[in-house]
């Protein structure tokens, strides 16, 4: 996928997903980086990216976003980098 249908790509996404509510969370070989974490301005929403390295040192990555009390996978995993999250003023 190139870079520049990245945008595109993780708003189908997050369209796609946003009904798949699960409560369990990221299994425990998923780890958060919370430097790629992202939060709504006004605070209800919040995406977590959670990396996986295997032994080659190839990230697989899972992007989770919680809202109240719903914690939902934004599927589909994802390979290789992050996720470049970002939230309109009116937290859309």
């Amino acid at each position: 996928m190139r870079r520049t249908y990245l945008p595109a790509a993780i708003g189908a996404l997050l369209a796609c997903a946003l009904g798949t509510a699960q409560a369990a969370g990221p299994s425990a070989d998923y780890k958060l980086e919370a430097e790629h974490t992202s939060t709504s301005p006004d605070g209800a929403t919040t995406v977590e990216q959670y990396a996986k390295v295997d032994a080659e040192g190839d990230y697989t990555w899972q992007f989770w976003a919680r809202h109240g009390d719903t914690f939902t996978l934004l599927e589909p995993e994802q390979r290789d980098y992050a996720a470049g999250f970002r939230f309109t003023n009116d937290s859309q």
